[in-house]
């Protein structure tokens, strides 16, 4: 026979068993014990949050362990009875399209200047570092004023 589980993972499924029950019981309107187990704190927006969560429960098609089967069934349409109040999370984002650009432009010139000074022998990172930041800093500001000037180009041409 297999080794027993380890006693962590059986008091975690003990404790996701009883947030289960808790759920689906009072559809969590009451105590809940999330922290009663790192398993179940660390479900706790998937379990009872606002969330659709999907569970599959796996047996195996023989009679070897049928007891174990049939608790992991029961124990799987007991988790179907939890019900959840999904909600769509809507909100407004905010993104220039230029300041994403520019940010873009500068990661860029950012990635071949290190990969330059990896190329002539002097490793990123190490010696005059803010010789390295000066000169990143001065990319970054001439990514900048090209993608504004290209904006101003773009809005010219737009007004034409």
């Amino acid at each position: 026979p297999p080794p027993p589980p380890p006693p962590t993972v059986c008091s975690s499924l003990l404790g996701l068993g009883q947030v289960m029950r808790a759920l689906a019981a009072h559809g969590g309107a009451g105590h809940v014990p999330f922290r009663d187990s790192a398993l179940t704190a660390l479900l706790a927006d998937a379990l009872g949050g606002n969330c659709v969560t999907s569970l599959v429960v796996c047996v195996p098609p023989t009679a070897k362990g049928l007891a174990d089967s049939a608790a992991a069934l029961e124990w799987g349409t007991a988790a179907m009875r939890v019900r959840t109040m999904a909600r769509r999370n809507e909100g407004e984002v905010l993104v220039s399209a230029q300041r994403a650009a520019a940010d873009l432009l500068e990661a860029l010139h950012l990635e071949a200047l290190k990969q330059q000074a990896l190329v002539q022998g002097m490793p990123w990172g190490s010696g005059d570092t803010g010789a390295q930041h000066a000169v990143a800093g001065a990319v970054a500001a001439g990514a900048r004023a090209a993608v504004a000037l290209e904006a101003k180009k773009a809005a010219a041409a737009r007004r034409a």
